[in-house]
């Protein structure tokens, strides 16, 4: 158009770009269609235009036209939407899609795409919101870590096959466009876009109404003031720019393309999901959870690279790309996830915004929403982002003195990194973490900087962990858990709350993320403390996610008015989201019931082996009809949610088949599964033949939460007394314990818990089942093979390890623990416990039956005093 109309040296110009730009190279063959752009990162091309109605519509009628090919142009689908009558579907339903290719093709009126353009502006004009119209793709009110405007392609729900949410952002250019369709409702749209939007150098980028009050986008973007000044000329001088690019011979020569006759089908009218107004509206909600903790509820929070689930206790776990960045157990006991702990310095008092890790009596609350969780106790509040703009989250504490004189308060920060899966952690959870690296700096301003490398062994792969915070004085990082929790503590009691740790960073046998700072508050004050933590897959991306942070406008940016754009990806309704939030807690929690249990065993078809992949997951049934068909939708997108966080379930739909011959509900089920693998995380089971009870095999059917489901509070500890360990003189020492021996019999005898980084075994096996036990009661049972058969819970945790086969003994509203910190013996084919309580000397031996068919245990009890006393001796095993 340019080398046409001016001529000269500029026309020489420009058919020498032209001539000399490859446009096949953007081509896929055997598509015959173009790619969507090259990634420099993997070297390869993405993604397809693969609709008629795109911006790539102009590429292909001058490709067409160019090459002689009628291939590119019609290379494209046509999937027609109901609107207006019959309108071909673009993408995202943009004014751009439809109107920008209009500025140089001259598209007859009443031909396919020139139908479909006309129908698109009027959908638009209906469309209005805040008293304005013309919805595309353009900056909006909310800003990156920078201070700039963020840009999005946002588009009318009737006219995109992408079905999200219309958001009300409208952009003054998209008026332009549409000046040739409908002029009069374009010139006085313009104007009232005039009276809010106006500049120095013309209108304004956008004016975004999702908001309370309207937010003019105040920013100028070249291509779209340029489209506007096209689409202006093209009104007033009819057509010239169109005029101009049609001149060309080549592009005259393939004008046929453009006469695509108007489709006279009729296509199904898209349900249209209206304005999302606010960010809030229609899709968010806010639960509260108050003091009367039940089983915990979870928030799930997601974008397209990283989730947070975090549930009413404050625990839970993040991951990002299949990989759980942080590690998780399902046990409601211990707590796992990422914690703050305050410490008062003027009465040593510890306080947490969350429930766990103190699990203390406070004032505790949980609020969850969309895109947040917020916990608080008391003068501490936490907030919980899963920001779109960045491949983590950020966690903000905040304290306030309500005091009438000033406080001093240090700060405790502590996670616990994984960045592997779950079942490579399960395997050999101390193997795993040999391959660790960390770090840990802090800046001139004092900002606390930590990493955590982890390397694969099997190949050169490598995840790496980031932690960023600032707002406390004297940060301090610690990546040794052991120093930081101590020995046989965990979280909820750590050493480092009474004794502060030193600076760790290096290689660690047992890494975590922790750190402890300072904040002093006058009467009244309130102040923040900021951790951004982030996942990254090389070292490159990773030092830029502890650098963006810093800026003081990635804070502002976690608060400002979001709509659920295409990285977030969760697309329920608040009402469903809470549904599935309660759910995801109860696959985590609660176990099957006797009934359920008993009907699984019961089952003779084989088919409770197959839902519940071999015993392994927990199967939902929904019973798919013509009533229920309508939430279906929502239940495989709630269903796909809890999966992609990694929850062990799989999904069951029964249905009776209307269409013997021709499979219609059958078909209609599997169109409806977008991501799961069919025969392995859902089953489609018709209920006429083999079938017909397997709702009752399953673990929950689809009916709204079942309220039955909930488990007990889940109180504080009671800190149990440990026994002291009794005094025994050996012949050498080895580690915590020292070797004895007795007649013609070896024994090592532990000497009591020491701060040992690895606790002295015995193993004790026969043929049909054994035991480990180590000497600070640790351990797990096992039968036939100690791998895959435990009887009760292992986890090879040397800081923290659960002990799963307890001994408690209580008297005078007293009680000792027998295994934890007694004086431990070791000899061939048994390990004893020996104790002094103070009141009682207790002696507790462990030992395998013959063929290791069962295991025994005996207790001895010899009361110290001089009195009769009663002695209640309990147990707990953690079964696996």
């Amino acid at each position: 158009a340019c080398g046409n109309f001016f001529g000269g040296k500029v026309g020489e110009i420009c058919k020498k770009m032209t001539k000399e730009t490859d446009l096949g190279a953007l081509y896929d063959k055997k598509r015959k269609q173009f790619y969507i752009g090259y990634n420099l990162d993997t070297g390869r091309f993405e993604g397809h235009y693969d609709l008629k109605i795109s911006e790539a519509r102009l590429l292909g009628y001058v490709y067409s036209a160019l090459y002689k090919s009628s291939k590119p142009y019609f290379g494209t689908e046509n999937v027609l939407s109901g609107a207006e009558g019959n309108t071909l579907y673009s993408w995202g339903g943009t004014m751009f899609e439809y109107l920008m290719p209009e500025i140089f093709l001259d598209t007859p009126k009443k031909s396919l795409v020139g139908s479909s353009a006309r129908n698109a502006v009027k959908v638009q004009i209906k469309s209005a919101c805040g008293g304005v119209w013309g919805v595309s793709e353009c900056g909006y009110s909310d800003v990156d870590e920078c201070g700039n405007y963020r840009y999005e392609a946002f588009g009318l729900n009737a006219l995109g096959l992408k079905s999200s949410a219309n958001a009300c952002v409208v952009s003054p250019y998209s008026s332009a466009l549409a000046l040739e369709f409908a002029p009069k409702e374009a010139v006085k749209n313009l104007e009232n876009l005039k009276k809010q939007a106006y500049g120095n150098f013309g209108f304004f980028e956008a004016v975004d109404n999702r908001a309370t009050e309207s937010q003019v986008v105040r920013e100028y973007m070249a291509h779209h003031t340029g489209m506007l000044l096209a689409a202006v000329a093209n009104y007033l001088k009819c057509g010239a720019i169109r005029r101009a690019f049609m001149s060309d011979a080549a592009m005259d020569g393939a004008k046929m393309l453009l006469t695509e006759p108007i489709n006279r089908s009729k296509p199904q009218r898209k349900k249209d999901n209206g304005f999302l107004e606010t960010v809030t509206e229609g899709r968010d909600f806010k639960a509260v959870y108050p003091k009367n903790l039940v089983i915990p509820r979870f928030n799930l929070l997601k974008t397209d690279d990283y989730g947070v689930a975090v549930n009413d206790f404050g625990e839970g776990y993040s991951f990002s790309k299949g990989v759980f960045v942080t590690r998780f157990r399902q046990n409601m006991f211990e707590p796992y996830g990422n914690f703050f702990v305050v410490r008062d310095e003027d009465d040593d008092s510890l306080l947490s915004p969350t429930f766990s890790p103190l699990k203390m009596r406070g004032d505790y609350s949980a609020e969850f929403g969309l895109n947040h969780a917020r916990f608080s106790n008391g003068n501490l509040s936490e907030e919980v982002f899963c920001p779109s703009f960045y491949c983590g989250e950020t966690r903000i504490l905040t304290l306030s003195n309500p005091h009438k004189t000033d406080k001093t308060y240090t700060v405790f920060f502590y996670s616990e990194p994984l960045l592997g899966t779950q079942e490579a952690d399960f395997a050999h959870r101390s193997f795993n973490n040999l391959f660790s690296k960390t770090t840990e700096k802090t800046d001139k301003n004092g900002v606390l900087e930590m990493s955590m490398e982890r390397r694969f062994p099997t190949s050169d792969k490598k995840a790496y962990m980031t932690l960023t915070a600032k707002g406390a004085d004297g940060l301090t990082g610690v990546t040794d858990r052991f120093r930081f929790i101590g020995k046989n503590r965990t979280v909820g009691n750590a050493l480092a709350y009474t004794v502060l740790p030193k600076r760790v960073a290096g290689d660690v046998s047992e890494p975590c993320m922790a750190f402890y700072g300072e904040v002093r508050l006058k009467p009244g004050e309130q102040k923040s403390v900021e951790v951004t933590l982030g996942y990254a897959e090389n070292e490159k991306d990773a030092l830029k996610l502890l650098e963006r942070p810093k800026s003081v406008y990635f804070g502002k940016s976690l608060k400002s008015p979001q709509t659920v754009n295409d990285k977030t990806e969760i697309k329920l309704t608040g009402k469903a989201y809470e549904y599935f939030n309660a759910l995801f807690g109860a696959l985590c929690y609660v176990p099957y019931s006797d009934g359920k249990l008993k009907k699984l065993a019961a089952d003779k078809t084989g088919l409770s082996k197959t839902i519940t992949s071999d015993f392994c997951r927990k199967a939902l049934y929904f019973g798919f009809n013509e009533k229920t068909e309508e939430d279906f939708d929502e239940f495989v997108e709630g269903f796909e949610l809890m999966r992609s966080f990694g929850a062990e379930c799989n999904l069951v739909v029964g249905y009776v088949e209307s269409d013997f011959y021709g499979g219609k509900t059958y078909r209609r089920i599997l169109s409806k599964i977008k991501s799961s693998v069919i025969g392995k995380e859902v089953f489609i089971v018709n209920l006429e033949g083999e079938g017909k009870d397997v709702e009752k095999l399953c673990f929950k059917s689809f009916s709204g939460f079942d309220e039955k489901h909930k488990l007990p509070v889940a109180k504080p500890k009671n800190r149990k007394k440990t026994a002291k360990p009794w005094k025994i003189d050996g012949d050498f020492d080895v580690g915590n314990g020292t070797f004895v021996t007795m007649g013609n019999k070896n024994f090592y005898v532990s000497k009591g818990m020491k701060a040992d980084a690895l606790p002295y075994s015995d193993v004790v096996a026969e043929p049909r089942g054994g035991f480990v036990a180590t000497d600070n009661g640790g351990g797990h049972s096992w039968f036939l093979n100690s791998r895959e058969c435990k009887t009760t819970v292992w986890d090879s945790d040397t800081v923290s390890p659960p002990i799963s086969e307890k001994f408690v003994l209580t008297t005078s509203g007293k009680s000792y623990s027998l295994t934890d910190g007694s004086a431990a013996v070791f000899e061939k084919g048994a390990v004893t416990f020996l104790s002094d309580t103070g009141e009682a000397l207790t002696k507790l031996t462990e030992y395998m039956l013959p063929d290791g068919l069962g295991k025994r245990y005996e207790l001895e009890i010899k009361n110290k005093g001089k009195g009769e006393k009663k002695f209640t001796a309990i147990t707990d095993f953690d079964l696996s």
